[in-house]
């Protein structure tokens, strides 16, 4: 299993002409705001070899005409034509054009190739050892019927990728592919872009947009490939929440299939562990907007504001982010991006805003940069200068020049839809009949003893959480001794150790940015999330993660037969556990097959017979189990087990798929500490108002340390370091989690 630990931080920002007017002028003032940039990118020791740069415009239809004319190649129509430019491992140029020749030709018509004109002096040292041949292949579907002529030609480009699976073809890529755009990139720095790729310099290199990348890479290993722009977007910042937006997407393969059909085999992955956050964004993006979806729809849903307690937003604007937070998980981070599908060009912030993005508006033209000053424009013709605030956006169509600002891109979108009244009339708030359980005092020793629950934990970890009604706070040294070399047996959650934010994607402050951060869970199932309907928003939405017995109890009754119990229980022998966790995932898959969309996983009712499995191991067991057969996000998980207790333990069982925990023996502790205690001077509701007061604010707090702001972007992220696992089990019940430590099997 590949283990991604990178990410990237750059300089970005988009150009374009709002008269509608092709210009090679257009091209060099992007490449200046570029250059502009360089001190947001790092070079190598040879002073030449830069993380990644790079550019993306319009197709130069007249150099390639003119180009092309010289080997005798009349080129057809510019909506008949297509260019594809192509990084080619060095030695297998030739036998690598011969396949893709063979597999263009089997849809459209291959016309030829060039050799793109490079400099290799302005290469340092390290980028020439890596140097791939660049070429371009230009297609013609002039005679041929095609609805959709990018939609053809991703899904060409999918097909053409799989050569990259042959050992002598691994190192192609192709940056673009498409009958609007192009992109120019490389391992190279900023000012050098345009005296590396010749074509550049050329007055006939004519386009009306362009978006302009520089890379710093803080944590990405730089290649010719990772270099930005991809083929929609360029982004500066990461993407925190990464690991859980990647397993969220490859686990709705059957989503994928019901829109696709017999294409889907051919047209996936569209995510990979082994490229960057960036590229995956990307990836995502560029599907949407094949599967239906406009681009500023997509953008939208994929990196929404901060509106769960926003006031000020209109009920429209709303009722949009509600409706696809029932469908999607956010893509959140410090992030501020760059997109066009060739007419809409346009730039983002994340809900944090913790990224620079300011714009130009001039009489002819609008840019957005990374920062003031990148092109210079006479005072006089500029109209507007701004600059984004968290989860705004702008912009620009090219076919008519009209400009969007936020709020009217939500109206642009939103017209003609019904979001409002299908949110309205579907996603219901979750209010229990009761206010708490209605549980007795009892005598639950041997359930204590079972799940690992001692005098420590119920003094310094339970009594702490309910008595300040917030999450224990310790010293930051800790001699314990890690789980798989303790004397003493430890819960599963204790081989778990959190994951935090690396170098440049900064935590949140959980108290003073409250407002951008959400606890808010979505139970049910969801529905496809490339169509829209109104049972898209057909969710019971929590406010927490957390619920007791009377909200389980509530919640099964409301999902009748669509519910299932699922005891996590097994005889204990020694070989015993392996095949538990089988019949488990199995009987999941039949229950959802059947239309089930509400499992509850339960470790009650142990006996000598039957001992609970690790509920974070039962979990995680279907979580990856279901995922693989792409049928994950038809259901929910509720996790309802003696385990749970504080949030890291919570954490946990979320982290690894889990929608809802229940940790009703906590719930047993605190109802006979109330009544045995005479210490615990509080009412037994007070003190689960306490407790769950607590355990919020430890969530809120395990995911600002990753930078994460919204708890349906944690789940399902597997954002631990396992200590003292072996491999076999991290890569059957816990695929991509870290573990440079063996162990228990």
């Amino acid at each position: 299993m590949y283990i991604n630990n990178e990410k990237d931080a750059c300089g970005v920002g988009f150009l374009i002409n709002t008269k509608k007017e092709k210009t090679h002028k257009l091209v060099c003032d992007a490449l200046d705001a570029l250059a502009n940039l360089d001190h947001r990118g790092a070079v190598s020791a040879d002073g030449k070899t830069g993380d990644g740069a790079g550019i993306l415009t319009h197709i130069p239809y007249k150099l390639f005409s003119r180009e092309l004319s010289k080997q005798g190649i009349s080129i057809p129509k510019p909506e008949d034509f297509a260019v594809g430019m192509f990084f080619l491992p060095k030695g297998k140029e030739k036998e690598l054009k011969v396949e893709i020749e063979k597999i263009i030709n089997e849809k459209f018509k291959f016309i030829g190739w060039r050799e793109v004109p490079i400099d290799r002096n302005e290469l340092g040292v390290i980028a020439q050892k890596t140097e791939p041949t660049i070429v371009q292949g230009f297609i013609s579907k002039e005679g041929i019927n095609v609805e959709n002529f990018e939609k053809e030609l991703f899904i060409l480009r999918k097909r053409l990728e799989k050569l990259a699976n042959i050992q002598d073809y691994k190192d192609f890529y192709i940056p673009s592919l498409s009958n609007k755009t192009i992109v120019y990139k490389g391992m190279i720095t900023a000012p050098r872009l345009r005296y590396f790729y010749l074509d550049l310099q050329d007055s006939d290199f004519e386009s009306g947009i362009a978006i302009f990348h520089q890379r710093y890479s803080t944590n990405t290993f730089p290649n010719w490939k990772l270099a930005q722009p991809f083929r929609m977007l360029a982004h500066n910042g990461e993407i925190n929440t990464i690991s859980a937006n990647r397993n969220w997407f490859r686990a709705r393969r059957d989503d994928i299939r019901q829109v696709w059909g017999e294409l889907t085999e051919e047209i996936l992955p569209i995510v990979s562990d082994e490229d960057s956050d960036s590229a995956s964004l990307d990836n995502v993006l560029e599907f949407l907007v094949h599967s239906g979806k406009d681009i500023l729809t997509a953008v939208n849903a994929l990196i929404p504001r901060a509106w769960e307690n926003d006031e000020e937003l209109s009920p429209q604007q709303k009722a949009f982010y509600s409706y696809f937070s029932c469908i999607l998980e956010a893509w959140d981070g410090p992030a501020a991006i760059a997109f066009t599908d060739g007419n809409i060009i346009g730039g983002k912030l994340d809900r944090n805003g913790l990224r620079p993005a300011r714009y130009i508006i001039t009489e002819d033209h609008v840019l957005m940069a990374s920062e003031v000053g990148v092109v210079e424009f006479q005072e006089e013709k500029i109209i507007e200068k701004g600059r984004l605030g968290p989860g705004d956006k702008i912009a620009v169509e090219f076919e008519t020049g009209q400009i969007y600002k936020s709020e009217e891109i939500i109206e642009k979108i939103t017209r003609g839809k019904q979001y409002k009244k299908w949110v309205e009339e579907n996603l219901k708030v979750f209010i229990p009949a009761k206010d708490y359980p209605d549980i007795e005092p009892k005598d639950i020793v041997k359930e204590e003893i079972l799940f690992g629950v001692d005098k420590d934990v119920i003094n310094l970890v339970i009594k702490e959480m309910v008595g300040k009604a917030s999450d224990p706070v310790y010293s930051m040294g800790d001699d314990t001794p890690i789980a798989v070399l303790s004397r003493r047996p430890k819960m599963l959650s204790f081989y778990f150790k959190q994951r935090f934010a690396q170098v440049t994607n900064p935590p949140i402050d959980p108290i003073r940015e409250k407002k951008v951060m959400s606890l808010n869970t979505y139970v049910g199932k969801k529905e496809n999330f490339l169509t829209e309907t109104p049972q898209h928003a057909k969710q019971i939405l929590f406010e927490s993660p957390l619920i007791y017995d009377n909200e389980m109890n509530e919640l099964i009754e409301l999902y009748k037969d669509k519910a299932q119990i699922i005891p996590a229980i097994f005889d204990p022998y020694d070989t015993a556990l392996e095949p538990a966790l089988e019949d488990i995932c199995k009987r999941v898959e039949e229950a959802v097959d059947k239309g089930v969309e509400l499992i509850v996983l339960t470790d009650r009712n142990v006996s000598i017979e039957g001992a609970p499995i690790p509920m974070g191991l039962a979990v995680a067991a279907v979580n990856a189990y279901m995922g693989r057969k792409g049928k994950r996000s038809k259901f929910s998980i509720v996790a309802d087990t003696g385990e749970a207790r504080d949030s890291h333990s919570i954490a946990f069982l979320i982290g690894y798929g889990a929608t809802l925990v229940n940790p009703y023996l906590t719930v047993q502790i605190l109802r006979n500490l109330v009544e045995e205690d005479k210490k615990f001077d509080i009412s037994f509701e007070e003190a689960l108002e306490r407790y769950r007061k607590a355990v919020n604010e430890g969530l809120l707090k395990i995911m600002s340390k990753m930078g994460i702001a919204t708890i349906k972007s944690y789940r399902g992220s597997a954002l631990f370091e396992a200590l003292g696992i072996s491999k076999e089990v991290i890569d059957k019940y816990f695929p991509g989690t870290p573990s440079k430590l063996g162990g228990i099997g």
